[in-house]
């Protein structure tokens, strides 16, 4: 029976043996092949333990022999142990590293964006300081052009008011007199109508560079 037991053992380490070195060559490092190694040292323990207790009822006279055979396989399993454990710390931490500089990366590729962003804002404010200069500008001279016309007009009621003196004064008659009141009347409206088209085009301006 110890034979036997010993002989499982002896395979299941030596498959285990090979799993492992394919692993840390490179040749095989699927999850998969990590569950079956752990799995085949979980089940070499209990193996183990089975032929321990065998050997703790043994009494033949090879006893000694086979105590150094299973201390000997304890060692070796204790191996297979150290020597998964130690590939999957490296491996995470491998992958700590790369997240690490994948972090990194993202983050100073955002910071460039943002700093694109912040760029194309500044460049807007500045069109829009622009702009709100140049829509002053015209309304500042759609406000002279207004004063303008309010001083032609003022001067256009003084000129009638010149005319109509001048005309008792010489006597003209009252059919001349409709003719310059017509006339007048003419010169108010294209005045008003001056107006409100200079008012339009301000207006329209100041809320296009708005906008």
């Amino acid at each position: 029976e110890m034979q036997q037991a010993y002989g499982d053992i002896r395979k299941h380490v030596l498959h285990t043996q090979q799993m492992v070195c394919s692993l840390e060559t490179g040749e095989n490092t699927t999850m998969e092949l990590q569950g079956q190694i752990s799995s085949n040292i979980n089940t070499l323990d209990r193996l183990l333990v089975n032929l321990q207790s065998m050997l703790a009822v043994y009494d033949g006279a090879d006893k000694t022999t086979w105590r150094i055979k299973v201390e000997n396989e304890t060692a070796g399993v204790a191996e297979l142990r150290e020597s998964i454990t130690q590939y999957m710390t490296r491996e995470s931490q491998l992958e700590r590293e790369r997240h690490d500089r994948e972090e990194l990366f993202r983050r100073v590729r955002g910071t460039g964006a943002d700093r694109e962003k912040e760029h194309r804002a500044g460049m807007e404010g500045e069109s829009l300081d622009r702009s709100m200069q140049e829509a002053e500008r015209i309304l500042e001279s759609g406000t002279g052009i207004l004063g303008s016309l309010h001083d032609q007009r003022e001067m256009l009621k003084s000129i009638k008011r010149k005319v109509l003196g001048v005309t008792n004064a010489l006597g003209l008659t009252r059919s001349l007199m409709r003719v310059i009141e017509r006339r007048q009347d003419g010169d108010k409206w294209i005045v008003y109508g001056g107006m409100v088209i200079t008012t339009v085009i301000v207006c329209w301006f100041y809320y296009y560079f708005r906008m």
